[in-house]
């Protein structure tokens, strides 16, 4: 589910602080390979007054092929610029060969690590990004569980979730009513984790994301909607 336009931003928090921000904007259609694909944008800062324990500016960019009614991406690129390493992670998605190609280059303390790989993938997946809106667009009902694949820096795993209760959520100064989804997750960089994180997603018909909280390397990281600007369906 996506709407040209959309924007989402969330105050994150690390244990008792106030990190940072989380931004989330539906581009407009990018072209890749001579057709129209879905970008979708992710920017991650840390607060000014944070700085001092962790600093952080990262970048996410998926382009997704959503031609015929299907989800097929075919790029993500991170950026990390982080307080003592700075990591740039590319994942290139050939549907025609079934192949992914990730080259990874990172510089912590002074010294470099580089790495390309190229595996296999299987026939239907989504990247750990774009993973949240194609779970944004399932039918929803209280004990539904969905398993979809998900390629990770070139290797593929399942994620498996389900919608648990519906449960009052007050964001923005507002009640909605939302979906608790519980997802078993495996991301990289400073969410580095594999275990639980939950995701509110209201009930009407928007679906907006509301809030998110997982427990991560140390401690606990959670997200509250603060604002959100409403996207137009691609004709």
């Amino acid at each position: 589910m996506y709407l040209i336009g959309e924007e989402f931003k969330f105050e994150i928090g690390w244990s008792i602080f106030k990190a940072g921000t989380a931004t989330i904007r539906t581009m407009p259609m990018a072209t890749m390979g001579g057709k129209e694909v879905l970008h979708v944008n992710g920017l991650l800062e840390s607060a000014e007054y944070f700085e001092g324990i962790y600093k952080l500016k990262d970048t996410l960019d998926v382009y997704v092929d959503i031609e015929k009614g299907g989800f097929s991406p075919l790029k993500y690129e991170m950026k990390q610029r982080e307080s003592g390493q700075l990591v740039d992670d590319l994942q290139l998605f050939d549907h025609d060969k079934l192949k992914t190609y990730f080259f990874y280059h990172r510089l912590k303390d002074g010294k470099t690590k580089n790495k390309k790989i190229q595996e296999y993938l299987p026939r239907y997946f989504t990247d750990s990004f774009s993973a949240l809106y194609f779970l944004r667009g399932l039918p929803m009902k209280i004990g539904s569980k969905f398993e979809f694949p998900i390629v990770t820096r070139g290797k593929v795993w399942i994620l498996k979730a389900e919608v648990d209760n519906v449960e009052e959520v007050e964001v923005m100064n507002k009640k909605f009513q939302a979906y608790r989804i519980t997802a078993q997750t495996q991301f990289p960089g400073v969410l580095k984790k594999s275990g639980d994180i939950n995701f509110w997603f209201s009930t009407d018909e928007s679906r907006m994301l509301l809030k998110f909280a997982a427990k991560i390397k140390i401690g606990a990281v959670k997200g509250e909607l603060i604002s959100h600007k409403k996207g137009e369906y691609k004709k």
